[in-house]
């Protein structure tokens, strides 16, 4: 029954506290929401990005760092608690949340690489000078111009996007 409550208290606390700073990135995002419309493209994407996965990444650094040490110092090994019925429901939806996020996370990466292999069967490679990583004009009937992977990542250009652009 410890370990069971010790994850069961791991996985509501990531809940909750995923949930609560949700909202705090919600509200923030919010009040800068208007005078952002002045700032580039890449700022208000990196402030995005940031709100995004501020979230989950500082519930998980809680968790890890504060709740699983504090449970393992200070919890009693024999006791007699159980695990209540709102425990367990905070754990189950925990459970689910992250089972969700981690299928829409893979149904993502299919998708892409679905994409990539597609682009790849009808593109041509190009050598760009002073890119470090592989690039492909490709015939597409909207400007693309994508970087596509994080491990091994490829630059695809729509060729009338290419052949606009100069050296």
């Amino acid at each position: 029954m410890y370990h069971l409550l010790g994850v069961c208290l791991a996985l509501a606390t990531l809940l909750t506290v995923n949930a609560l700073i949700s909202l705090l990135a919600a509200g923030l995002w919010r009040a800068l929401e208007r005078p952002a419309r002045q700032w580039s493209a890449a700022t208000r994407a990196r402030l995005l990005f940031a709100l995004r996965t501020f979230p989950p990444a500082c519930a998980l650094a809680f968790v890890a760092a504060i709740l699983i040490p504090a449970y393992l110092v200070h919890e009693p090994r024999a006791t007699g608690e159980v695990v209540s019925v709102k425990l367990a429901v905070l754990a189950l939806l925990s459970i689910i949340g992250i089972t969700l996020a981690l299928w829409r996370g893979f149904g993502a990466w299919r998708a892409t690489r679905r994409l990539a292999n597609d682009w790849l069967r009808h593109a041509e490679p190009i050598r760009l000078e002073g890119l470090p990583i592989p690039a492909y004009s490709m015939r597409h009937k909207f400007p693309v111009i994508a970087v596509v992977g994080t491990f091994r990542p490829r630059l695809f250009i729509a060729t009338q996007v290419f052949d606009s652009l100069a050296p």
